[in-house]
């Protein structure tokens, strides 16, 4: 919450503080919380900061009706590892992802990076900590020696009228020759839209990284390039995306019906195994066994192009345009059949399956 009191300082009185450089937020509720909405109308007493903290209240309504002062660079940062429930669909434990990318806040960044971190775990992840000394240091007025480089990537493709079409795509970074002892194996992720690249990514922690995309129906050419960020410089990098065929998905929460009502997002099953997923088309029947022995996900997979499925989750890449059919099969549970119609450099949507047990 301390991000949304910061930005209406610095709205307000900002320009009257030039020094201030860098607005580094972490896990800010941009969009607010509903609950907070329901106790200023149902609770008998009103703690103030829920009026201010409700979707539709006066703060937030106001929050982003000016923008920043222009010598000041935010960078967001956010969690994707969290739970889910009736209420709050997609959380990173605390606070939903929709209030942490509320469109204003992303629009208004210089730089937003995810990471695979809960509200809590993310306040002392590595990778956190370096990405938010790189961002103080880049702002900071004396100019530190270990001031934050930056990234400017290009998108190419191989058919010129080619786009994500409004896709959601991802750019990932992944540290090189870190030290082991932190553990870390979680790429930075860039998230992004359509084809907009034109800021450059940054300023990151200088040092050696590994880029691969994840671009909806797309694979980049090369499929990861390695690069070296330096201090105060800008790394220019093209990216050559070709069409492919992807059908990616993943086995749902099969809870409570009255729990899972139309609309609502179901979560991925969190304990099913599947034995095998199958995919028969055009060019071969592919059969996929799932991983759970907590090796590289279908993340890094879906980053290298290749074929993988892991716990609920599976990715079929570089199928050739056809019809397809698409069997899983699980201990327990009646087996899954469904047809699909795949395009390169058209995306398949494919919500969560859910298998019925076996009766």
């Amino acid at each position: 919450m301390g991000g949304l009191v910061v930005r209406r300082f610095l709205v307000n009185h900002g320009e009257q503080f030039p020094q201030l450089r860098s607005f580094v937020t972490i896990s800010t509720p941009w969009g607010g919380e509903a609950s907070a909405a329901l106790g200023v109308e149902h609770s008998p007493a009103v703690i103030p900061s829920w009026r201010d903290m409700q979707p539709e209240g006066v703060f937030l309504k106001t929050l982003f009706e000016r923008p920043l002062p222009s010598h000041v660079e935010h960078t967001l940062l956010f969690g994707h590892r969290g739970g889910y429930s009736l209420l709050r669909p997609t959380t990173d434990g605390t606070v939903t992802l929709a209030s942490q990318l509320r469109p204003e806040a992303q629009s208004a960044a210089r730089l937003v990076m995810g990471f695979d971190e809960d509200h809590t775990s993310i306040l002392a992840a590595p990778q956190v900590l370096r990405q938010v000394s790189a961002a103080l240091d880049a702002g900071s007025q004396a100019g530190p020696v270990s001031v934050g480089g930056r990234v400017q990537v290009t998108l190419d493709y191989d058919d010129p009228v080619s786009s994500l079409g409004g896709g959601v795509a991802v750019i990932a970074l992944s540290p090189l020759a870190i030290d082991a002892a932190e553990g870390e194996t979680s790429p930075l992720l860039f998230p992004f839209t359509g084809n907009d690249l034109t800021p450059p990514l940054g300023p990151l922690p200088p040092g050696r990284y590994r880029l691969r995309i994840a671009a909806p129906s797309f694979l980049a050419q090369p499929v990861a390039q390695d690069i070296t960020i330096r201090p105060g410089e800008v790394t220019p990098l093209s990216l050559r995306l070709r069409p492919q065929g992807v059908l990616a998905g993943f086995v749902g929460d099969d809870g409570d019906a009255l729990a899972q009502p139309a609309g609502s997002f179901r979560p991925p099953h969190p304990t099913l195994r599947l034995q095998k997923v199958v995919l028969a088309g055009p060019d071969r029947v592919r059969t996929l066994i799932p991983r759970n022995d907590g090796s590289p996900g279908v993340l890094d997979a879906h980053l290298d192009g290749r074929d993988d499925a892991e716990g609920p989750w599976f990715n079929f890449m570089n199928l050739p345009e056809g019809d397809y059919t698409l069997r899983i099969h699980a201990h327990g549970r009646a087996p899954h059949e469904s047809r699909h119609r795949v395009t390169p450099g058209q995306a398949t949507p494919l919500g969560p399956i859910v298998l019925a047990p076996l009766k």
